[in-house]
């Protein structure tokens, strides 16, 4: 079997994620780097993500909804680790929303509403959840809190006020799966790198 290589050197949630939603785009981004499809709600996310993590933002309501519903000790924590397939080492990259021991806070926006289905059936949770188990040797319990959001005129999204909170747990099942899916698109990834290249 040829050696795992991956175009950044590691896999991370949001690389997953777009192999197995769309091969075609994930090579455009981490293969050739063409790839630059960003939408309005990629933007607010990205700016509602930078009012929790600095304290600021030029939109005061992203301000009054981040101060009211989030206090967390670890903003946007880094988490390294290695997942391994026999010999083979896969290097795996988080940034944990919020970390603080034995507990970790994912954020969302967005317009579809979230339930406790869909929170625990997120694999971004169940990848941090493989992360953390390698690196801390234990299992963490995870909180998904969903600010809502809507477009009230075309391109300009701005948050509700609605927060709702959805408390996830993942077994040693969840966590073998998961560490097979990562297994499983690591080797994918690779094979069609190294056949590009």
């Amino acid at each position: 079997m040829k050696k795992i290589l991956l175009p950044r050197g590691y896999l991370s949630w949001s690389q997953m994620w777009l192999w197995e939603t769309n091969p075609k785009k994930y090579k455009e981004k981490y293969f050739f780097g063409t790839d630059q499809y960003v939408t309005n709600e990629m933007r607010f996310g990205k700016k509602f993500a930078e009012a929790i993590q600095t304290g600021k933002s030029d939109d005061k309501n992203i301000l009054k909804v981040v101060k009211s519903n989030t206090a967390y000790k670890n903003k946007e924590y880094k988490i390294e680790c290695v997942v391994k397939s026999g010999k083979e080492k896969i290097p795996i990259l988080c940034f944990l929303d919020s970390y603080e021991d034995g507990f970790v806070e994912e954020d969302k926006t967005g317009k579809t509403p979230w339930t406790q289905k869909r929170a625990n059936e997120h694999g971004q949770i169940g990848f941090y959840d493989v992360a953390l188990r390698i690196k801390t040797g234990k299992a963490h319990k995870f909180k998904l809190k969903w600010f809502e959001t809507e477009e009230r005129e075309k391109g300009n999204i701005t948050l509700t006020g609605r927060v709702e909170i959805f408390n996830v747990e993942k077994s040693t099942i969840d966590y073998l799966k998961m560490t097979a899916r990562i297994i499983k698109v690591a080797k994918q990834i690779s094979e069609a790198y190294q056949e590009e290249f």
